[in-house]
């Protein structure tokens, strides 16, 4: 009970009628519409058995009985509650690792909204705000001139990848191009006979 009255958990729901039954064992039922509430959507059951009965004081203060909104993605939720409770070290440790950025992004650099407009706009800033983050992360692990020689060494290393695709890429074209002239070095000949 919350509040003196019922949780939401006491009444039981019906995936196959899509209804509620109550405490007092009268079904609540959707009206099929589907409401907008700030970032989710829900829908409404309620029953007209709520006027005599003797648990309502119990059960809710609202003049037109009790009311109880489910999430469309109710089962999601479920699931998802479900997984956590079954791994609890799982989602300790995802806490340790990947919510700490958000964490320092939000908190201690003010970041809770973005000044661009537009999805792709969006991302670009918000991966600069990851890169400035990671960067931050890894000046505080490694001593600044180690973090400085690893990034040179990084850098050397994408260089030569990019100079041997290149390379690949020329190899690749020559030989393409060489091919292609044979063709139409015979496709001519074969016109010229004719």
């Amino acid at each position: 009970m919350k509040n003196g009255l019922f949780d939401m958990q006491i009444f039981k729901y019906d995936s196959v009628k899509d209804s509620y039954k109550c405490s007092a064992g009268k079904t609540m039922k959707g009206n099929g519409i589907i409401y907008k509430k700030r970032n989710h959507r829900v829908k409404r059951y309620t029953t007209k058995s709520c006027e005599g009965c003797s648990l309502r004081s119990k059960c809710t203060t609202n003049k037109r009985g009790r009311i109880i909104e489910r999430s469309i993605y109710q089962e999601a939720i479920e699931a998802n509650k479900k997984r956590v409770d079954e791994n609890p070290e799982y989602y300790k440790l995802r806490q340790q690792i990947t919510e700490h950025q958000f964490g320092t992004l939000k908190r201690q650099w003010g970041f809770t909204f973005t000044l661009m407009k537009g999805k792709e706009d969006v991302l670009s800033e918000v991966n600069l705000m990851m890169m400035v983050y990671n960067l931050r992360r890894l000046m505080s692990i490694f001593d600044i001139n180690d973090l400085k020689t690893r990034l040179k060494n990084l850098v050397s290393q994408i260089i030569d990848l990019l100079r041997s695709f290149k390379a690949s890429l020329n190899t690749f074209y020559f030989q393409n191009t060489q091919q292609q002239m044979r063709f139409f070095t015979k496709l001519q000949l074969v016109q010229l006979k004719r």
